[in-house]
């Protein structure tokens, strides 16, 4: 697992997306992830946390900000 981001001091692993994502690869949760946002200049960023050992992760999910009142 790779880290791919230092955004705010808070550090992001790689969660790779193929299919259904439900199982955490770090400690092997198997119930499913909490979301967060973060917000960027011009996108909200969709960030999975773990409920059970709390890593969290890069989906790579990117969400429109200016057209849902994120500005």
């Amino acid at each position: 697992m790779r880290r791919i981001s230092d955004t705010m001091d808070e550090k992001f692993l790689e969660l790779p997306v193929d299919g259904r994502v439900d199982t955490c690869p770090q400690c092997g949760y198997t119930t499913g992830f909490h979301v967060s946002f973060l917000k960027q200049p011009s996108f909200v960023k969709s960030i999975v946390i773990c409920p059970e050992c709390h890593t969290r992760f890069d989906a790579n999910w990117i969400l429109a900000s200016e057209s849902r009142g994120w500005q």
